[in-house]
């Protein structure tokens, strides 16, 4: 686990030298991603850096750059690659010779076998950047299910990555915000990759390997294979001939998880994913401890008693993180300045303090991370079987005269309060499946876009929302949106889901946080192995009494006999809605004075004014409040 970062020098303004230095700049900017290590490589125009948080290979001899054999292949890489051992063994055979026990020197020992498809071969969770110098390649990558990240940015100087924004930026001339990026962002809390919040910067996409010639051009563009949903008649049909394939599967997928030179610590939040993992630990020896999270002050929220139940059974030494409504605030400073980019995920500030707690004492924490998209754990994807259902006896004014009966009363800080529920269903019913799914997820409703939006600076975008067009286009392969709900609209929203808010959301919230603490986070999950097996699930071992991830319920329940589950598992998220009327308050009213030309100079009174008539807007006031405090200290516009 690493920093990468590096300039392809392309045009005359920028000299080779001042690339170095370029270079080295964003090395220390990401300092807190390898504070171990550091190392430069340098051979004509290109220029390759890595800071490095050493875990495999640990001594000097695995500091990057690595090189084969006559040091005419370098890389630097970021990640883990789980079966590097065996990759290893099979290449020694061949007669490759290595100098290092870090995994990373695999990759340029199997680039000399298969050239650009190496990659293929890798079964874990990176990004590398390669340089082929007798061939004057260079090869960029990233892994299959976007875990680790890759910001890519160019000018008529040349080609410029990095591991985080932040760094970026200091490529990139005067700074932008781009509209479309950013209308997705204050509706969902984050935006969708390869698309990125700073005009002329974007991502890697997930499985994505680029060859460049030494002169900028793109020779070869190549997308990593993956698991396709298999078709019914191809599925695991009988629950206990999955469980007997899935206990071999995930035991393989979390040993390989556990493969370190230092101790590995477990995040364990009380669920059926993060569970999973632990109890598969604890059966392989290959955890210390577990650290969860605790709202104590909050019994709506606190999960703590299901996590340390587990705990005990497992005889593992469990850490209570205290997220009490303080502690959060304490740590909002923090927060947002240790952010290398706009977090409006709002568990993303337990998960920093709980990162935080975390890295005093560990370097490597294993995640439950992938469980919910690949299994079908989560209440949205019930809803098209709900609109067939109940579609042609439940008008659309109903829902909506409940969510604004709703708004006249209640309690408005419970977790995920009913008119909150109420004015996402509105917004979602007697849409098609890909269009429902995002507007249950939008924050910002359509009556308030146009009272907050700068038509001048978002355009028709302040109306038509381009995140909708995405999910449409990755629901239906074939870029046409039948009017019939199909077959299998529940597998595919999972893997939307997986394209999206996993792979731009969920993942890049804990890998960031994790990192600002110089700790990796790991997701057995989202194995290889296990992707295949997801793939192979019907929904009929997913689904079932208005509950997902059925399967998993029961191998958990194999694995941990009378375990008491959590019967209503909820996300990590804090009391928001009540923090940001308390706890939060200062920082909310200091924040929200900022101007920005993405807003109306009116738009902090009117999102005041529609709180104050009874809409909950306290997910769309933090994205707000996220953005413009990110841009700020940035200096972005």
């Amino acid at each position: 686990m690493c920093g990468i970062a590096g300039v392809l020098v392309t045009g005359e303004r920028l000299a080779v030298e001042a690339g170095r230095s370029l270079v080295e700049a964003m090395m220390e900017r990401m300092r807190h991603r390898g504070p171990d290590a550091r190392g430069v490589h340098s051979c004509r125009s290109v220029i390759l850096g890595n800071v490095r948080l050493a875990i495999q290979g640990i001594d000097v001899a695995g500091n990057q750059p690595l090189y084969n054999e006559d040091r005419s292949i370098g890389v630097v890489f970021n990640g883990e690659i789980y079966n590097h051992h065996e990759l290893r063994r099979e290449l020694e055979k061949r007669g490759h010779v290595f100098r290092s026990q870090s995994d990373t020197e695999v990759l340029v020992h199997l680039y000399e076998e298969c050239g650009a498809n190496f990659a293929q071969e890798l079964n874990g969770m990176f990004a590398f950047a390669l340089h082929d110098m007798a061939n004057g390649r260079i090869v960029v990558g990233r892994d299959r299910t976007a875990q680790k990240p890759f910001f890519l940015h160019r000018n008529s100087s040349g080609i410029f990555f990095a591991s985080e924004l932040r760094a970026l930026l200091l490529a990139v001339k005067s700074p932008r915000i781009n509209p479309i990026a950013l209308r997705d962002f204050l509706s969902l809390g984050y935006y969708l990759e390869p698309d990125n919040l700073i005009e002329g910067v974007e991502s890697l996409g997930a499985g994505e390997v680029r060859v460049y010639t030494e002169k900028g051009d793109i020779v070869l563009r190549k997308q990593l294979a993956m698991p396709t949903l298999a078709p019914d008649e191809e599925c695991l049909q009988d629950m206990e001939t999955w469980i007997a394939e899935a206990e071999g599967v995930f035991r393989r997928a979390v040993a390989r998880h556990t493969i370190s030179d230092v101790p590995v610590a477990v995040f364990l939040s009380g669920g059926v994913d993060s569970s999973l993992v632990a109890a598969f630990l604890a059966e392989t020896g290959g955890v210390q401890a577990a650290f969860t999270g605790s709202f104590s002050d909050e019994p709506d929220f606190d999960e703590f008693r299901f996590s340390q139940e587990l705990g005990r059974r497992l005889g593992v030494e469990l850490n209570r993180v205290d997220l009490s409504k303080r502690s959060l605030a304490g740590a909002i400073e923090d927060f947002c300045e240790k952010s290398s980019q706009p977090q409006g995920d709002y568990s993303g500030l337990p998960s920093f303090v709980l990162a935080r707690e975390t890295a005093r004492s560990y370097k490597v924490v294993l995640g439950g991370d992938g469980g919910d998209e690949l299994f079908l754990g989560y209440p949205t994807f019930l809803l098209p079987r709900l609109q067939q259902l109940f579609g042609k006896i439940i008008p659309h004014w109903a829902i909506e005269f409940a969510a604004a009966i709703c708004r006249l009363g209640g309690k408005p800080t419970n977790y995920l309060p009913l008119r909150f529920r109420l004015s996402l269903l509105g917004q979602a019913w007697k849409r098609e499946a890909a269009s429902a799914h995002y507007a249950i997820k939008d924050f910002l409703p359509p009556s308030i876009a146009g009272l907050i939006l700068d038509k001048e600076f978002f355009g028709k975008l302040v109306h038509e929302i381009p995140g909708m067009k995405k999910f449409r286009e990755l629901f239906w392969k074939n870029g046409e949106i039948p009017n019939q709900c199909p077959a299998d609209a529940e597998r595919r929203l999972g893997r939307l889901d997986f394209q999206t808010y996993l792979a731009s959301c969920t993942i890049p919230k804990m890998e960031r946080n994790c990192m600002a603490w110089s700790l990796e986070n790991r997701l057995p999950l989202l194995d290889l192995e296990v992707l295949a097996l997801a793939s192979r699930t019907p929904v009929s071992l997913l689904l079932s009494n208005g509950k997902g991830k059925q399967c998993l319920r029961q191998l958990l329940q194999k694995k941990m006999s009378r375990l008491t589950i959590n019967p209503r598992k909820q996300g990590f998220g804090p009391p928001l809605a009540a923090m940001l009327k308390n706890e939060l308050h200062d920082w909310v009213h200091e924040t929200l004075k900022r101007k920005h030309p993405a807003f109306l100079p009116n738009f902090a009174e009117v999102l005041n004014e529609w709180q104050k008539a009874g809409w909950d807007l306290h997910r769309l006031v933090w994205n707000v409040c996220i953005f413009l405090d990110w841009t700020a200290r940035n200096g972005v516009e």
